[in-house]
C-alpha cells in the first residue's frame, strides 16, 4: 500500500520559501499567461470562476512540475492547493486539517479584517473522470453537512465562500456557494 499522511508547513520560514517557489514558477514559466497575484486575488474578491480557470490553466500547462495521474492521492492536491493559497497569508489566517463543526475541514481562510469574506475549501479526488462534477458537489455537501464554516460563523463572519473542488489527474471541477448577510 501507499504511505499516506498529513503534510504541514512547520514554520513561517518554510512557508515563505514555499510561497516564493510558487511565485517564481508563475513568473518564469507563465509570466504572460498566468499571474499568481491575479489568481489569488480572484479568490479573495469572490471571482471563483477566474480562480478556478487560473488553477486549471496552471495544472494543464505545468506537467514538468506536477505530473498528476489518475491515481494521485487527495493529499497531493491538498498540498498543491495549500501552496497556492499561501499567497493570501497577509490578509488571511490559513489553517489546514483543523476541526470545525462536526469534522475536520481541508482548508479555512479566516480574514484578518472584517471587510473580507471567510473561505472554506474541501478537496476530493474523483474516480472515475466522469464523476468529477458529482465529486465536487459531494465536497461542497460535506462542507455544509459537517458545518465546517462554524468556526467562521462563530467569529462573526458576514459572508463565507464554500468551495468544493474535485481532481482527477490533470482535470478539475469546482462548485461553490456563498453564505451572505448576517450569519446566525
Amino acid at each position: 500500500g501507499r504511505l499516506q499522511g498529513i503534510m504541514a508547513i512547520p514554520n513561517a520560514e518554510v512557508l515563505s520559501l514555499y510561497q516564493d517557489m510558487i511565485e517564481n514558477w508563475f513568473y518564469w514559466r507563465h509570466q504572460e499567461l498566468y499571474s499568481y497575484k491575479t489568481m489569488i486575488t480572484s479568490l479573495e474578491s469572490g471571482d471563483v470562476e477566474g480562480f478556478v480557470a487560473h488553477i486549471r490553466g496552471y495544472i494543464n500547462s505545468s506537467i514538468s512540475f506536477f505530473d498528476f495521474k489518475e491515481n494521485t492521492p487527495e493529499n497531493v492536491f491538498h498540498a498543491f492547493m495549500l501552496g497556492f493559497l499561501s499567497g493570501l497569508q497577509d490578509t488571511y489566517d490559513i489553517t489546514s486539517n483543523g476541526e470545525s463543526g462536526l469534522g475536520r475541514y481541508n482548508v479555512i481562510l479566516e480574514p484578518k479584517t472584517p471587510d473580507k469574506r471567510g473561505i472554506v475549501l474541501e478537496f476530493k479526488t474523483s474516480k472515475p473522470k466522469k464523476n468529477l462534477t458529482n465529486t465536487a458537489e459531494k465536497a461542497l455537501e460535506q462542507i455544509e453537512e459537517k458545518d465546517y464554516a462554524a468556526v467562521l460563523k462563530n467569529k462573526g463572519a458576514r459572508e463565507i465562500l464554500l468551495l468544493g473542488m474535485a481532481f482527477w489527474g490533470k482535470e478539475m471541477k469546482a462548485v461553490y456557494k456563498v453564505l451572505e448577510g448576517q450569519i446566525p
